[in-house]
């Protein structure tokens, strides 16, 4: 197989052709350093989100209100339909069998790291919840971590405004910029039934659906229990909208949104039949949005394929 270095990559890669003109990015001159921020749901099927065709009402007003004002990518899919092997495929820009993360292991040492090649440059780098399954190798150190049960269980959008206000503020205190990945522990399971209540300092959903007013995926049967576990799986999926709100609310009240890279997607596809730990289309297809001020041009939908090996060529570009 032809071999080709990042840059010549970064030119052949859709996302990265997409999301900017090199030629551009590179006569710019910022004011200041670009901060990176992805962030990260867990088990979400992408046609759940009201910005790619979810029809249950208010499931997400933030996740469309941050596409209005990013590029909206329909065919972006991960490179593994599971939450390890994917998030590794992420931080090292290699495929499973040449990091050797082909499973739930880390890749080898001497492998790169995103966020290590970040920390190098002078960045700050922060993580928050999924932090063992998005740390590439056993040696890879993270500056600002905190984890699920730090997090109220990984589903408390208060206490995910809290760590990065915390982390934002760090920053500024070391007058570093950032690499920070945050990672929603919903919509996966277990899922927010309302009969049990939230669970390990959990919060409820801003909002609660009933079996009548969800959809059911077309890999998946009509049945009435079918349709009240799904419920409880909107429920997930509206916390997850809460917990976005509340980390971009975050960014704004920072003053960074002006430069930083902010990049939405899932892990894989929904913890049910046919949509997880497969290649079936709803098992890899994720939602991917790009924010990147004054580079990406708001509201805009972009139609060519891109997958997660793409990222770390393409942030490590950009900056």
């Amino acid at each position: 197989m032809m071999r080709i270095n990042r840059r010549d990559f970064l030119k052949t890669s859709a996302f990265g052709a997409a999301a900017f003109t090199g030629r551009a990015a590179r006569a710019a001159t910022p004011k200041k350093p670009l901060n990176i921020m992805l962030i990260t749901a867990d088990d979400l099927h992408r046609d759940s989100l009201g910005c790619y065709g979810g029809k249950a009402a208010d499931i997400s007003p933030n996740i469309d209100a941050f596409a209005r004002r990013s590029m909206r990518f329909t065919n972006a899919h991960v490179n593994a339909a599971i939450c390890v092997p994917c998030r590794k495929i992420l931080g090292t820009g290699r495929y499973g069998h040449n990091s050797g993360a082909m499973g739930f292991m880390y890749a080898r040492e001497g492998t790169p790291a995103v966020m290590e090649i970040f920390h190098d440059a002078g960045y700050r780098t922060g993580v928050l919840g999924k932090v063992n399954h998005s740390t590439p190798k056993a040696s890879t150190k993270w500056d600002f971590s905190y984890d699920q049960d730090e997090l109220g269980n990984g589903r408390s959008p208060k206490l995910y405004y809290e760590r990065c206000k915390d982390f934002f503020a760090s920053c500024k205190q070391e007058n570093k910029p950032f690499y920070f990945m945050v990672n929603s522990h919903d919509p996966h399971r277990p899922l927010y039934n309302p009969e049990e209540g939230p669970t390990r300092g959990a919060e409820a959903p801003s909002r609660l659906y009933g079996p009548d007013e969800i959809e059911i995926p077309g890999f998946l049967p009509d049945l009435p229990m079918v349709r009240k576990e799904m419920s409880w799986y909107y429920n997930s999926v509206k916390r997850l909208d809460d917990t976005f709100g509340a980390v971009m609310k975050a960014l704004d009240d920072s003053g960074y949104r002006d430069n930083t890279f902010v990049l939405f997607l899932g892990d894989n596809g929904i913890a049910m039949p046919f949509a997880k730990c497969n290649a079936y289309l709803a098992s890899t297809r994720t939602p991917w949005l790009v924010s990147w001020p004054g580079k990406v041009k708001p509201g805009t939908t972009n139609e060519q394929f891109v997958s997660g090996i793409d990222f770390m060529p393409t942030v490590l570009e950009a900056v």
